[in-house]
């Protein structure tokens, strides 16, 4: 939880929520997941209202097999009507990140942007994981569409991961959401 608190018996959103593919190629729909809280833990401490910081265990009356397959895992949980919109399309300000070697050296030759048009980068956002289309370079911005809808503010923190030539993710930088297109539904 980043903000607020949550109560027993108090009815929460779940966002992005049930993610459907639309007709139109690439785009989806969302469908917020409503749920009740029957329950809250913090390690073995049975809570009555849950503020930020530390994990946080939520008993809720939602079916178990909506988490089937890690299906929620990136999900943010808040107040109806209180969440921040779902976008599928993002601006990030981003500034890339100096490569260091095994001997502690700097690595120059990546001194070059990263990643360029149409390729596909890895972002992680808050706890969600999503890989994302590179759609616009302009100095220090890039617009990306990203294959999982994300739930986020904007001015949320993004670290961007690209292929090395091993086939392996690597942090190419970091920056932060500065626009976005909601997501039908959202």
């Amino acid at each position: 939880m980043v903000r607020g608190h949550l109560k027993l018996g108090q009815m929460v959103e779940m966002r992005p929520g049930r993610i459907e593919s639309t007709s139109k190629k690439g785009r989806y729909r969302v469908r917020p997941i409503r749920t009740s809280i029957l329950s809250m833990k913090s390690d073995k401490n049975a809570l009555d209202i849950a503020l930020p910081g530390g994990l946080i265990a939520l008993g809720t009356t939602l079916d178990p097999s909506l988490g089937k397959a890690d299906r929620l895992v990136g999900q943010i949980i808040g107040l109806p009507g209180h969440m921040p919109p779902v976008f599928q399309k993002i601006i990030v300000s981003y500034v890339l990140v100096d490569r260091v070697s095994e001997d502690g050296k700097t690595d120059k030759i990546e001194a070059k942007i990263p990643f360029k048009m149409k390729d596909t980068v890895k972002l992680n956002i808050g706890s969600q994981t999503t890989e994302a289309l590179v759609r616009g370079l302009k100095a220090d911005l890039v617009q990306l569409i990203l294959a999982i809808p994300c739930c986020a503010d904007l001015n949320t923190r993004v670290a961007i991961s690209t292929k090395s030539g091993t086939g392996r993710w690597s942090l190419a930088g970091m920056g932060m959401i500065v626009r976005g297109q909601p997501v039908e539904g959202a």
